[in-house]
């Protein structure tokens, strides 16, 4: 009899523990696997800004084809840090040395440092091919470093740290191959082949050569302490202020020879802020400030580098590009605090759409270019509309920043990094947007008030510490539920969600106690065995 009512309380047990843990997991499905619990065809109906993330993030393919895809699809929780080894891998495979050195100048960001990636920088800075009379790297098919890859000069320090090939990562001669070409040149660059003293550019020089040269002369400082290398970074900010500050439309011109509003803004504020913050201060800094409000906030969405809502390449063209578009926001979002009260009020009513077309609903229209609402996916360019992975993860960054309206304060801190064009990869160290969750991680200036714009409705809140931050909402969207602050100073990656490892513990302890159950109830039946016989 006792043997009988052990077994129907086992039985009772054990069924209850499948049927929680079955409920567990389909919590954990829904909440963290959040490619394939939604209905497409319901999710069509939605007219708010996260369902419309959602959409494009789920037409992508391959979320490590490269790069700048990758590091997109960590800020929506696609992929984890340790499949970029996989990013890696492939440029080796290519070889892709170039690559590999951008891939781990990223890594660096998100603190992942596995022995792999150390050989595999290795063999990149083998790879790497030189100039012959100075230590700096060609690039270009056609013999010439550019500014562009500028990322390129980390191999300097990477070398010195690995303790590899150190002679021939000689940031000394690299600096003289750079300011040689600068003294011939009299002006900036976009290309240049210090053997034969020779450099290229456009338009009698372009603005965005001049901040891409301060910065390569810049890092190079940092590699050999040599003061001659930030006098001639400092020298470039004095040309920029010099030849293409326009006292007539109070922003800076495209070129010497062409005196137009052009869309590369944040190459030349974000390399310039660098050398801000490492001298202290530059001499005329508030023209950025005042260049900012009248590119893009001075008329609203009359603004110069406007057109049907989003950037277009030059004033009067009809280049509409994505990248400007993300660009433009990043830049008003970084330097908010520093706009005057009623360009602060523009940019809030082209956020919430007061008065005027909101900006999430513009890019998403015909008139932009940019999205095919078919297929959820976004295009670089307006012009020639080519619709790719890459684009589209443009597209989802650049609507989850129109998401966030700043209303007071410091607003959102974005690191201000530009090693390559048009920026860095999305900053997928202080950013994340978690659809299933309902989750994001922000960084945010102390004393900030920030509107939120993913739900039909806008909640508020005010952050009086700076910080990272994690704000969960409402299953709709609609009010905060939730705000913790997860990290004091911008560093590391951002935690993952607790509930990835609240849900985690409890599976594998009902897996446990699951296995316990089992085990109890093969000894009773052995025990009735051995009674049997």
């Amino acid at each position: 009899m006792k043997l009988l009512k052990l077994k129907q309380y086992l039985f009772l047990y054990s069924v209850t523990l499948i049927v929680g843990f079955a409920f567990i997991v389909e919590i954990s499905k829904s909440q963290i696997n959040c490619e394939t619990d939604i209905n497409p065809q319901y999710k069509l109906k939605s007219d708010i800004l996260a369902d419309k993330i959602f959409l494009s993030t789920n037409t992508i393919t391959d979320w490590t084809s490269d790069m700048n895809v990758f590091a997109r699809g960590i800020v929506l929780g696609k992929v984890n840090v340790s499949d970029l080894t996989k990013i890696l891998t492939k440029y080796q495979s290519n070889n892709d040395w170039q690559g590999i050195i951008y891939t781990k100048r990223y890594s660096e960001l998100l603190n992942y440092s596995p022995l792999m990636i150390d050989e595999v920088v290795k063999w990149a800075l083998n790879q790497t091919p030189m100039f012959e009379n100075y230590s700096l790297p060609v690039t270009q098919s056609d013999h010439y470093f550019n500014m562009w890859r500028q990322y390129t000069l980390y191999g300097y320090r990477y070398a010195k740290e690995l303790n590899y090939l150190t002679e021939k990562w000689n940031a000394t001669s690299a600096f003289e191959g750079l300011r040689n070409c600068r003294i011939t040149n009299s002006r900036a660059f976009y290309e240049c082949n210090p053997d034969t003293n020779s450099t290229k550019d456009l338009f009698n020089t372009r603005w965005m050569s001049t901040a891409n040269l301060a910065n390569c002369f810049t890092i190079l400082f940092n590699e050999t302490s040599l003061e001659e290398a930030l006098e001639y970074a400092f020298q470039e900010w004095l040309d920029l202020n010099t030849y293409y500050w326009n006292e007539h439309k109070n922003g800076y011109d495209y070129a010497r020879s062409w005196k137009t509003w052009e869309w590369d803004a944040i190459e030349v504020f974000f390399n310039f802020d660098k050398l801000r913050r490492l001298n202290g201060t530059l001499q005329n800094w508030d023209r950025v400030y005042i260049d900012l409000q009248n590119r893009y906030l001075v008329n609203s969405w009359d603004s110069h580098q406007w057109r049907a809502n989003v950037v277009v390449h030059s004033k009067g063209s009809n280049r509409r590009e994505l990248f400007g578009t993300l660009d433009a926001w990043m830049l008003l979002h970084t330097y908010f605090a520093h706009f005057n009260k009623t360009n602060k009020l523009h940019m809030q009513r082209m956020l919430e759409g007061e008065k005027v077309i909101q900006a999430w609903q513009a890019l998403l229209r015909p008139e932009a270019g940019l999205y095919d609402s078919e297929t959820f996916r976004f295009t670089l360019a307006a012009e020639k509309p080519v619709y790719t992975d890459y684009a589209t993860t443009e597209g989802c960054m650049t609507l989850f920043l129109m998401g966030i309206s700043p209303q007071d304060g410091g607003g959102l801190l974005i690191p201000k990094r530009c090693n390559a064009f048009s920026g860095e990869p999305f900053p997928a160290d202080v950013f994340r947007f978690y659809y299933h969750n309902r989750q994001i991680i922000i960084p945010i200036g102390a004393k900030t008030t920030l509107k939120f714009l993913y739900g039909s409705e806008y909640p508020i809140h005010y952050f009086a510490e700076g910080g990272l931050y994690r704000i969960t909402f409402s299953s709709d969207w609609n009010s905060i539920i939730q705000v913790e602050q997860i990290e004091e100073i911008l560093s590391g990656i951002p935690r993952e969600p607790t509930l990835t490892s609240s849900s985690t513990t409890e599976i594998s302890l009902i897996g446990f106690q699951i296995g316990l159950i089992l085990l109890i109830y093969y000894k009773l039946w052995i025990k009735k065995k051995s009674l049997i016989l």
